[in-house]
């Protein structure tokens, strides 16, 4: 299935326009294609790179020093990119030999099972570039299946930053100066680095921009638990590395994550970081207008039972609310606990004077949604 974008948003490129046409690199990891079974998402992928309309684009193809064919694949296909094959410690390490190799001016990190929307991809991303003179741009991208169906679109929140991946690093193009400034990615992390470098960049003023296209497919097909739960353990680290002391209230940081529950420390310490004053616009904006609890708030827009939340929220309002074991539990007065949310068998449960009134079941196999024990949906 070919994906495409809505026209409105592909007459971007004649809509914005600069005369510049700086160099991009495009860096690809590959490593044993072949064995992995994955010889025509790679052929996508190149595919794709070949079809773009900016006139000015590197394709450098970083191989950990397959030994499976994959190079003889590679000189099949990728007939317009240049090859580098060396051993490496992973695709960060990979992804760090492209910037140093790299010509560009800009680069732009796409996997080897992943490809551009349409040809308008790095043409659109480009005009926004540099019209704004931002060190990265981002965009919304599609999550798609082995067979190119697609099964979800990635929403770009930079607004989220200090609690997970804002968007699909795919869609990301930076300057190639704003990355070695950063000192590239930290090869400690084998799934985490990209959100630990934007991280780095936004917490020390790098600027940015949101491309109104979504310019990527993400194949997200190939991901298992292991690795879910290894990336959310790094993403922990990450976040804990940059706001170590702004989080010291809080003990289970998946859960707040999850439910956005966020400490006034940490937006204060953001205030006071170097991050773009647009950005800490929206996210004061987004406190101002959450559930204030104290020391922590609610963000309204983001949190997933908002509705279910202001209705309790009436109920607690005219009483003292005090907040226990990191805002798992709302007591009236110091007695009579209102409310209180439980973790039981991978399930959160969300309960009203001890009665279950809604929970949220989440893993790999399962996505479920609970009104009081009834699931209401299931995916």
């Amino acid at each position: 299935m070919e994906t495409q974008n809505p026209p409105q948003l592909k007459s971007c490129v004649e809509k914005l326009s600069s005369g510049k046409t700086p160099k991009v690199t495009i860096v690809t990891a590959t490593y044993n294609l072949i064995k992995g079974g994955r010889e025509e998402y790679f052929k996508k992928c190149v595919e794709s790179v070949y079809k773009q309309n900016y006139s000015n684009i590197e394709h450098l193809i970083i191989d950990g020093a397959s030994d499976d064919g994959t190079l003889d694949l590679i000189k099949k296909v990728a007939t317009k990119s240049t090859v580098v094959s060396e051993p490496d410690k992973g695709i960060y390490d990979a992804f760090n030999k492209g910037v140093k190799k790299a010509q560009g001016d800009y680069i732009v990190f796409l996997n080897s099972d992943d490809y551009f929307t349409d040809e308008n991809s790095i043409s659109c991303s480009m005009k926004y570039l540099t019209s704004s003179n931002a060190d990265f741009s981002c965009s919304d991208c599609y999550f798609v299946d082995e067979s190119d169906e697609i099964k979800n679109i990635s929403y770009a929140k930079m607004e989220i930053f200090f609690y997970g991946m804002p968007f699909c690093h795919q869609t990301m193009i930076t300057k190639k100066s704003a990355i070695i400034k950063a000192g590239g990615f930290d090869t400690k992390y084998k799934i985490a680095a990209d959100y630990n470098l934007i991280m780095n960049l936004v917490l020390n003023g790098a600027s940015f921009v949101k491309v109104p296209q979504i310019t990527v497919n993400f194949r997200n097909c190939g991901l298992c638990c292991a690795e879910v739960t290894e990336g959310k353990k790094e993403g922990e680290q990450v976040i804990k590395k940059y706001f170590k002391d702004a989080l010291s209230n809080v003990d289970d940081i998946e859960y707040a994550r999850q439910n956005f529950i966020v400490p006034k420390e940490l937006i204060k310490t953001i205030e006071n970081s170097k991050a773009d004053m647009i950005l800490k616009k929206n996210i004061a904006d987004l406190a101002k207008n959450g559930y204030n609890l104290g020391d922590f708030v609610i963000f309204e827009s983001i949190n997933t039972f908002v509705k279910t939340t202001k209705k309790l929220r009436l109920l607690y309002i005219p009483f003292t609310v005090k907040i226990r074991q990191s805002c798992k539990k709302f007591y009236l007065f110091k007695k009579i606990k209102l409310f209180e949310i439980a973790k039981t068998d991978g399930k959160t449960i969300y309960k009203l004077l001890n009665i279950p009134v809604a929970g949220i079941k989440s893993n790999c196999n399962e996505f479920a949604l609970y009104l009081f024990t009834v699931p209401i949906f299931k995916r």
